[in-house]
């Protein structure tokens, strides 16, 4: 993590966690940064200056702090299906939750997810009213205990721009 800074946020399986403060002090204990209902200020290794906030439940979006407007803002929230409570305030949010669904074809992105049949967001790139969200279709190989059809892993990988670099490319 000294390299590549890690951010944590807990999602639905970390509710059945007997003892969160050991899981978070073993994350912890390996580098990474615990954002369940925060915010901080972070620099990326090339000195672009931005904001990362994550939460667990949507009752702590009015508990974030809020950076200057003209800060880029990520948000870690692992239910993409909560994407209307979060409109408006963050330039990216990244979710998980869905991961695809059990079963996706190439017509069908996600045919049957968590919250159930076609789920709006299953998996990819979403542009939004403000800003953007990337869903991760995640590393396992099961669904809610099925075997995921059409759906393999994945670990995502996103390279930020500096604003002027995009105006530069007419991007």
């Amino acid at each position: 993590t000294e390299n590549c800074p890690c951010f944590y946020t807990p999602g639905n399986h970390e509710l059945y966690v007997s003892d969160r403060k050991e899981l978070y002090a073993t994350l912890r204990n390996y580098g990474m940064t615990i954002l369940d209902g925060k915010g901080m200020p972070f620099t990326t290794p090339a000195g672009q200056y931005l904001w990362i906030s994550g939460i667990s439940i949507s009752e702590q979006l009015d508990q974030l702090s809020q950076p200057p407007a003209e800060i880029f803002h990520i948000l870690i929230y692992h239910y993409p299906e909560k994407a209307k409570a979060c409109a408006g305030r963050f330039d990216l949010r990244l979710a998980g939750h869905e991961h695809g669904g059990i079963f996706r074809t190439k017509r069908i992105n996600g045919l049957i997810g968590h919250s159930g049949l076609l789920p709006k967001f299953a998996g990819g790139y979403y542009d939004l009213e403000k800003g953007c969200m990337i869903v991760s279709r995640g590393l396992s190989k099961t669904c809610a205990g099925l075997p995921r059809l059409g759906n393999p892993p994945e670990l995502v990988t996103i390279k930020l721009k500096p604003q002027q670099a995009q105006k530069e490319a007419g991007q």
